[in-house]
């Protein structure tokens, strides 16, 4: 059996700073001023955020037993961080568009939804009996193992790819006219990847699919 769901102190401020974030993606989405795309990337890279937070909460308050369809619905979004993060930066700085050639950055996504579709397709009961141990996760162990360390070089190599190309840019240090927010952004980024990196290495923080799912 699993234990008893229940909330403490620290998943109610994770949960507040959940809802937080759903609030900014929102107010970011609708936001006019500056480049309308640059603010929908950051949308979408807070919601992402807020989403994962959220699963973890359920996670941690036990209450994922009782919402399964909320485990592991943050798994692939690690390949998005990076890419978000790149093209916002982009979008900024070069004020530019995304286009077919930028389609690429997305294949470790796909490739690891892909991976993760089996478990995506089945059914609350069948999810259940996972979260269980009554019956093995739907996913080939070594795809489990291969996006795990995945999504720590993916993140890395982002962060560098990100600093990088920040550091290259004349304006470096001042937000370009419009952006204001966008090297904040980008700090804000690299500051959240190596917590990120922990809770994909350390079990205790780690998503359902490290711990409770783990093949026997």
């Amino acid at each position: 059996m699993m234990p008893t769901p229940s909330f403490d102190t620290w998943t109610i401020v994770f949960l507040i700073a959940a809802v937080q974030g759903f609030f900014i993606a929102l107010v970011l989405f609708h936001w006019k001023r500056g480049r309308p795309l640059g603010k929908r990337l950051l949308a979408a890279l807070v919601l992402l955020f807020s989403i994962t937070l959220t699963e973890y909460v359920f996670y941690w308050t036990n209450y994922i037993q009782d919402f399964p369809h909320i485990a592991e619905i943050s798994s692939c979004f690690p390949f998005l961080f990076g890419p978000l993060m790149y093209w916002y930066l982009r979008t900024c700085y070069e004020k530019t568009r995304l286009g077919y050639r930028d389609i690429w950055h997305l294949f470790p996504f796909a490739l690891a939804f892909a991976a993760y579709l089996p478990w995506y397709i089945l059914d609350a009961a069948g999810k259940q009996a996972v979260m269980l141990q009554q019956v093995r996760m739907p996913i080939w162990g070594i795809s489990l193992g291969l996006i795990t360390w995945g999504r720590i070089a993916h993140l890395l190599l982002y962060a560098i790819w990100c600093t990088r190309y920040v550091y290259r840019q004349p304006r470096w240090g001042r937000a370009p006219a419009g952006d204001g927010c966008s090297t904040v952004s980008f700090s804000v980024f690299v500051s959240h990847t190596p917590p990120i990196l922990c809770c994909a290495v350390f079990p205790f923080s780690t998503p359902p699919g490290i711990t409770i799912y783990r093949r026997p």
